[in-house]
């Protein structure tokens, strides 16, 4: 990604409040949209994951990818959006706002479908700015430059946008250590929420829905961290715990189970065994508790 390219232009850029009901049929569009969730909530399906967006989300959608939105109860959703290009082409002048799918689209506006500048910047399609106050500043910016009638609007627009996206991309560009200033990287928040929640029923669609996160980014970057899956780093730690309680406690293994939360003892057992290679009663016969 040459950032040297770069010279956005700004598509659209409006407040907007949708009432519910509403659906916003699976489209693709044309260029990047980028939404900040003033207020409310809204349900949106991005290439087959489901969101539950709500106050101070951004949404960031990308050129060619299905998506869509639909009231979340009956919130009222309060979204200011930017379309904008990375890159003015030639075309950008005459591209509209999409609201078509792929099969709905001409040969020429198939055309229009931008190539994806960010596709090796790992920018989720929902997150959390990590200093939402500088991000809220310029994003407002943008609306109030776009809607103003102001001696080099244009140029204005521009720099305005290239501040937003050099916001956007500092957050989700940082190498190195897992903890910079006010950033965590996505994969030591699901560790950290494992270790603190990891007696309770958990599935990796909960876990990339509490923290918004791409699933596959999630997986590939919390592998490459910490050596095995999200759900395999689950499953470790109740099995530890389980073997604690079996060696240092006169717990039944009834009892055990149900810390975990599991359906019954012969779940547990299962578990146990698969991880351990002996039943939990075996285990406490060989290394456990003497009462």
């Amino acid at each position: 990604m040459d950032k040297n390219y770069f010279s956005p232009y700004v598509r659209l850029a409006m407040f907007s409040t949708i009432q519910p009901p509403f659906l916003i049929r699976e489209r693709i569009i044309y260029d990047y949209e980028l939404i900040f969730v003033r207020d409310g909530k809204s349900r949106l399906t991005v290439a087959g994951t489901e969101y539950i967006c709500q106050r101070n989300d951004i949404i960031f959608i990308r050129p060619g990818i299905p998506h869509k939105f639909e009231n979340f109860g009956d919130c009222v959703f309060e979204q200011p959006h930017i379309h904008f290009d990375v890159c003015y082409w030639e075309h950008s002048l005459k591209t509209p706002v999409s609201f078509k799918n792929i099969n709905e689209m001409s040969a020429e506006e198939r055309s229009w479908i931008q190539s994806d500048v960010f596709q090796d910047c790992d920018i989720p399609f929902v997150f959390r700015a990590a200093d939402p106050e500088a991000f809220q500043k310029v994003f407002f910016d943008v609306l109030r430059t776009f809607i103003s009638n102001g001696v080099g609007k244009e140029l204005l627009l521009k720099a305005k946008m290239l501040e937003l996206l050099q916001i956007i991309l500092a957050q989700f560009e940082r190498k190195g250590t897992e903890f910079d200033g006010s950033y965590i990287r996505p994969e030591v928040l699901v560790r950290d929420y494992i270790d603190n929640n990891f007696l309770n029923p958990l599935t990796l669609d909960q876990i990339t829905g509490l923290f918004h996160v791409n699933v596959y980014t999630l997986l590939r970057n919390f592998k490459k961290h910490y050596g095995c899956s999200v759900i395999a780093y689950y499953n470790s730690k109740r099995f530890e715990y389980a073997k604690h309680l079996l060696e240092t406690t006169n717990m039944s293994v009834s009892a055990i189970s149900e810390q975990l939360n599991m359906a019954d003892v012969y779940v547990f057992s299962k578990f146990f065994k698969k991880y351990g290679g002996i039943s939990p009663r075996e285990y406490r016969k060989k290394t456990g508790y003497e009462a």
